[in-house]
C-alpha cells in the first residue's frame, strides 16, 4: 500500500480540485475499479441478452457469472495473501523482479482454476439438465482467467504498476461487451463465450505486461520454488485469513441459497434474488468510504508507521514510544474521520437507495433486506480495515482469530434468522455477526498496540529470510 501512497502524494503537488477530484477517482479506480468494470460488463450482456433471450435465461448467465466470482476469491484468498507477502518482501529488499515466481504461479493457479473450474460447471450445469459442452467449457476458462487475474494484479500492484491495471481490465470488460454483442445470436452460450473472451484477453494481456523487462532494467531476480514454499509454511496464517475472511463474506449467501433460494431453471446453481440484489446495491454505496481509506488513511498512515519503524531500529525506547503514541493518535483521528464519513454516507443511501429500489418496482422484502444490509456494508468496510491494520503490525494471529470470529457468528447468526426471526426479515444475523467482529478487531487491534515494539521485534526475528 506505501506504492499507492507514493503515488497520491506525487499527485497532490499541485492542490487544486482537479486535483483532488483526480486522487479521489484514482483511489476509487485502484481499490473497487476492476469490480465496477466488471458489473458494468454484466450488466451490458445483460441487457444484451434479455432482447433475445426471456428473463429465466438472463438470470441463469448472471447467476454463473456470480458464482463463478465467489468460487475464484474463495480459491484464490489464501494463496493471493501468502503471494502479495512473498512479493513485498523481496521488493523491501531490493529484488522486485519476481517474474520467474509470476510463471510458476500462474501456471500453478491456473491450471488448477481451469480443472475446478470445470468439476464445478459439470454439476452445476449438466448435460442432463440440457447445456452444452461449450457453456461448461465457458465456465472453466471464465475460472481459471479470474484466478489468473488476481495474481497477476497482486503481482502488479507490488510493482506499483496500478494503473495499468485498472486501464486493462477496463479494456478487457469492454471486449466483453463487444464480443458477447457479436455472439448474441448463439443464445447464452454466445453471451458466456463472449464474457469470458474479455476477461481471459484482459488477463494475457496483464500477464504479458507483467513479463516485460522494467523499466529501469534491474537483473531479473533468481527464483527457487522453495523459497515460495517456505513462505507457504512460515505464512500458513496469511493464507487462513484469506479464505476465511472470502469465506465469511459469502457464508450467508451461501446458506440462504441453500435454505430458502430457489433453483435456476436448467441448473443446480441457487439463488435469493432479494438478498443478492440488496447486498449488491449496500456495497455499492459504501465505496466512497474505501476510496477515502485508500486517500486520507493509507497515505498519512504509511508515513506514521515508516517514522515508527525507523526509530525502532535506531532510536531510543523514549523516542520510539513518543513515535507509537504518535502514529496511534493520528490513527485513531483518523478513523473516526471515516467512521464519521461511512455515517453520512450509510443514512443518504440508507434513503436514495430505499427510493431507487422502490421506483425499479422492487417489492417491500427487497427494501427492507437493502435496509438492514446497509449497517453490514457499513461494519464490512470497518473490518476489512480493521484487517488490513492488524496485518501491517503483525498481528496476524489476532486477525485470524477476528475472521475465524466472522465465520463462525455470521454462520451461526444467520441460521438464527432464518429459522427463529424470520419474521424479521432476512440480513439481521450478517449485521450482528460483522458488527461484532468489528467491535472485536478493533478492539485487539488497540489493544496489541500497547505493546507494539515487542511484538515486532520477536515476529520480525521469526519471519522467513528466503535466498
Amino acid at each position: 500500500m506505501g506504492g499507492i501512497g507514493l503515488e497520491f502524494k506525487r499527485l497532490q503537488e499541485k492542490p487544486s480540485y482537479l486535483t483532488a477530484a483526480r486522487v479521489f477517482g484514482y483511489s476509487l479506480a485502484m481499490s473497487v475499479g476492476p469490480w465496477l468494470a466488471t458489473i458494468f460488463a454484466v450488466g451490458f450482456v445483460s441487457l444484451i441478452g434479455i432482447r433475445l433471450n426471456n428473463y429465466p435465461d438472463m438470470t441463469f448467465f448472471t447467476t454463473t457469472v456470480m458464482y463463478a466470482f465467489a468460487g475464484s476469491l474463495v480459491a484464490t484468498g489464501p494463496f493471493f495473501m501468502i503471494f502479495s507477502r512473498y512479493l513485498a518482501d523481496l521488493s523491501f529488499k531490493g529484488r522486485p523482479d519476481q517474474r520467474k515466481a509470476l510463471i510458476f504461479v500462474e501456471a500453478l493457479a491456473v491450471g488448477l482454476g481451469f480443472a475446478g473450474g470445470f468439476l464445478a460447471a459439470t454439476y452445476f450445469t449438466p448435460a442432463s439438465l440440457g447445456n452444452s459442452l461449450i457453456y461448461r467449457l465457458a465456465i472453466a476458462v471464465l475460472t481459471a482467467s479470474l484466478i489468473g487475474l488476481w495474481c497477476v494484479l497482486a503481482y502488479l500492484d507490488a510493482q506499483k504498476r496500478f494503473a495499468s491495471s485498472f486501464y486493462v481490465f477496463v479494456m478487457g470488460c469492454f471486449v466483453s461487451i463487444g464480443l458477447a454483442y457479436a455472439l448474441r445470436g448463439y443464445g447464452l452460450d454466445g453471451l458466456l463465450v463472449g464474457y469470458t473472451s474479455g476477461l481471459l484477453a484482459a488477463f494475457v494481456v496483464l500477464f504479458g505486461l507483467a513479463l516485460r523487462r522494467p523499466a529501469d532494467g534491474a537483473k531479473e531476480a533468481p527464483f527457487h520454488a522453495t523459497d515460495l514454499l517456505s513462505y507457504v509454511r512460515g505464512f500458513a496464517v496469511l493464507g487462513w485469513i484469506g479464505f476465511l475472511y472470502n469465506l465469511g463474506t459469502w457464508i450467508d449467501k451461501f446458506y440462504l441459497w441453500t435454505a430458502v433460494g430457489e433453483t435456476v431453471a436448467g441448473t443446480r446453481f441457487r439463488i435469493f434474488q432479494p438478498y443478492d440484489i440488496a447486498t449488491f446495491l449496500s456495497y455499492l454505496i459504501m465505496m466512497p468510504a474505501i476510496s477515502y481509506f485508500l486517500v486520507m488513511v493509507e497515505t498519512e498512515f504509511y508515513a506514521d508507521y515508516r517514522s515508527y519503524i525507523d526509530h525502532l531500529e535506531t532510536s531510543p525506547l523514549k523516542v520510539v514510544e513518543e513515535r507509537r503514541d504518535t502514529l496511534w493518535k493520528n490513527l485513531k483521528r483518523r478513523m473516526n474521520n471515516l467512521f464519521e464519513l461511512e455515517i453520512v454516507i450509510a443514512v443518504l443511501g440508507f434513503f436514495i437507495g430505499s427510493f431507487v429500489l422502490r421506483r425499479l418496482g422492487m417489492d417491500e422484502p427487497t427494501v427492507r433486506i437493502f435496509q438492514v444490509l446497509i449497517a453490514a456494508a457499513f461494519f464490512q468496510v470497518l473490518f476489512w480495515i480493521h484487517l488490513i491494520l492488524l496485518l501491517y503490525f503483525e498481528f496476524r494471529a489476532r486477525a485470524l482469530l477476528a475472521t475465524l470470529l466472522f465465520v463462525s457468528l455470521n454462520l451461526g447468526l444467520t441460521i438464527i434468522n432464518d429459522v427463529y426471526l424470520r419474521s424479521w426479515g432476512y440480513g439481521w444475523g450478517y449485521v450482528v455477526a460483522i458488527g461484532l467482529s468489528a467491535i472485536v478487531s478493533w478492539t485487539t487491534l488497540r489493544l496489541g498496540l500497547k505493546d507494539l515494539s515487542r511484538h515486532i521485534f520477536f515476529v520480525n526475528s521469526a519471519v522467513p529470510t528466503g535466498r
